[in-house]
Formats: structure tokens, C-alpha cells, sequence
């Protein structure tokens, strides 16, 4: 049977292993962007409003390491921390949002469903859907 280029073993394992590197490659991180996107959307509707800055403080960050990929979502405010994860017995343990106007609060706005530990909420209520999409996207 004659040679035909591009049908040996070797030309084979090369065209698998492109793909991986590349096509796979790409696939996941463009999946694991959007799942992160998804997480800080659903996210946004159990964060605090009062002024906005919390909200505009959220990036999202895909990088890779040694292992694999490592994407971050958070909010970078100076309270953003204290807020969703409190001390235990700390001034802001417990925090609930406060309509307008109130005492100690004049302006802004409200969220009536802003809570803390938003991210855990988050996933807890959405995390097997968005790995769902996050599995799909990477097959297609």
C-alpha cells in the first residue's frame, strides 16, 4: 500500500496533540471565563448597592499555571472581604441591608435581597448549571 501523506501514525499523533494545544485549549478558557462572567452576574443580584462601588469593583481574572488554569471573580473594594465573610461575632456579623431613607442612611440605593456570603449563595444555588454549560461548551 503506498504512503499517503498525512495518514501515517505520526501525522496522526501530531493532529491530536494540535488539537489539544489549541483547539482544547482555547475551549476552556473561553468556557472558564464565561462561567466565571456567570458567577459575578448571579452574584451582582446578592451584593450590596448602596453607592455601586462594590459592584463596579468586580474583575475577573484567568490565568494559567503549572496545573491547569486558575480563574478568580471578586469584588476589590477595602470592605468587600469584612462584608461577605465577617469575623464571627464581629461588628458586621449578621449585616442587613438597610432601605432608604433610614436612619444612618439618606441616599442610595437598595438591595432587599443583598446578603452576605453572596459567592457561596451563588454557587450553592446555580453551581451544577453553570458546570453543566461550562462541560458543553468545552464538547461542542
Amino acid at each position: 500500500m503506498p504512503f499517503k501523506s498525512g495518514k501515517s501514525i505520526n501525522d496522526i499523533n501530531r493532529r491530536v496533540e494540535n488539537h489539544i494545544d489549541e483547539t482544547i485549549q482555547k475551549r476552556i478558557q473561553r468556557e472558564l471565563y464565561s462561567l466565571m462572567f456567570d458567577i459575578g452576574n448571579y452574584a451582582d443580584f446578592l451584593v450590596p448597592k448602596d453607592t455601586l462601588n462594590l459592584i463596579n469593583s468586580r474583575e475577573h481574572k484567568l490565568t494559567k499555571t503549572n496545573f491547569g488554569w486558575r480563574g478568580t471573580v471578586g469584588y476589590y473594594t477595602g470592605y468587600a472581604g469584612i462584608l461577605h465573610s465577617p469575623k464571627p461575632g464581629g461588628k458586621m456579623d449578621g449585616w442587613k441591608p438597610k432601605p432608604v431613607p433610614s436612619p444612618g442612611k439618606q441616599t442610595g440605593a437598595f438591595n432587599a435581597d443583598a446578603r452576605q456570603d453572596w459567592f457561596n449563595v451563588t454557587w450553592a444555588q446555580y453551581g451544577s448549571e453553570l458546570l453543566d454549560n461550562f462541560k458543553r461548551g468545552i464538547t461542542k
